[in-house]
């Protein structure tokens, strides 16, 4: 009797092990879908304010890659520096090589 209470206690534990392992995956994805959905809000509207018509707006976009570098500089370049460095390149007249990234951040 008392070997099969602590054989269902012992079941009883590994299955809420496994639902709170399930549960903590769950909510990892989730706050990395909610970062990821955040980021690529903040970089649209970045990039669309490139292409306004004032001066200060494009200068807000010009920005917001600079600074999304400088809060994550061990994972290198992140794409908005890559759209900095085009449309500088277009301001320039299209000369490859306008913006260097140790410049930047």
């Amino acid at each position: 009797m008392e070997r099969s209470f602590g054989v269902v206690a012992g079941s009883g534990a590994l299955v809420a092990l496994v639902v709170a392992y399930r549960r903590q995956r769950v909510d990892e994805d989730g706050a990395l879908r909610e970062a990821t959905r955040l980021h690529t809000e903040r970089f649209t509207a970045a990039v669309s304010q490139l292409g306004d018509s004032s001066a200060a707006v494009r200068l807000g976009g010009v920005h917001a890659p600079v600074r999304a570098r400088r809060r994550r500089p061990h994972q290198g370049a992140p794409p908005g520096i890559d759209v900095l460095c085009a449309y500088l390149g277009a301001l320039e007249g299209g000369g490859v090589g306008v913006c260097r990234l140790d410049s930047l951040g």
